[in-house]
């Protein structure tokens, strides 16, 4: 094959000399050349080969070969340090192939989880309304515990007023009836005052003489003291008011 064909250039790069070819190639034998060795890759639009640099220069100087032959080796370095970063990037890209299969199952994954997240949102309003209604119940509930709790103190000074109440209509029909007790026990005091009078003057009547005094005078009197004492019954039964009061 010949080589004035395969349109090499040379390229300059950090005072090193780098051989590109713009063409794709596969292996090159020139007899005096040393083999030229081609490496295509996925992730370069160059292809970078290295062979004995011929192309730069030709002259029979044999110190000038083996400078070239030294700088053949280090452009065979330097390919060997490019291929493994092509493998490095190569798996690389493998890796974010891969990486974008993955987010691609999660976007179908997430697509076939829509209906599910429409059923939950549906599911959380339906919560949120029933947490609504269920604070609107505990508010009622605790209003009506509020009134049934006014209600019962209320009640409450009811029936104390009712007690009080009733221990004062007690007290007070017990003291009507220790007044007219009373009323009738001083009634019964002036009988009795009335009653001593004619017994006194029934005894006075009986220091006189004999002859002095007539049936007829003290039969009135004798009969007055019996009535009155007839109608004199003491009754000390009914409790004082102040047994009343408990």
């Amino acid at each position: 094959m010949d080589l004035s064909q395969s349109r090499i250039y040379i390229q300059g790069q950090n005072d090193r000399v780098k051989v590109v070819a713009k063409q794709p190639l596969s292996v090159w034998s020139q007899p005096g050349l040393g083999d030229v060795t081609v490496k295509t890759f996925k992730l370069h639009c160059l292809v970078v080969i290295s062979c004995y640099p011929a192309f730069i220069q030709t002259g029979p100087h044999l110190a000038e070969i083996r400078n070239l032959e030294e700088e053949n080796v280090w452009l065979q370095e330097w390919i060997h340090e490019e291929l493994a970063h092509g493998e490095v990037w190569h798996k690389q890209y493998e890796a974010l192939l891969e990486r974008q299969a993955r987010l691609g199952s999660l976007l179908q994954t997430k697509s076939s989880f829509k209906p599910l997240e429409k059923k939950t949102q549906a599911l959380q309003e339906e919560l949120e309304e029933a947490q609504e209604a269920l604070r609107e119940c505990q508010n009622r509930s605790r209003q009506r515990q509020l009134h049934i709790h006014k209600r019962e103190k209320e009640n409450q000074r009811m029936a104390e007023t009712v007690k009080e109440l009733e221990k004062k209509r007690h007290l007070s029909e017990w003291e009507a009836m220790w007044q007219a007790k009373n009323d009738r026990i001083r009634q019964k005091q002036h009988q009795i005052e009335k009653l001593n009078t004619t017994i006194q003057g029934l005894s006075l009547r009986s220091q006189l003489p004999p002859a002095s005094i007539s049936p007829g005078c003290l039969e009135p009197a004798v009969g007055s003291s019996q009535n009155l004492a007839a109608s004199v019954p003491v009754d000390f039964d009914l409790p004082l008011p102040s047994q009343l009061v408990h």
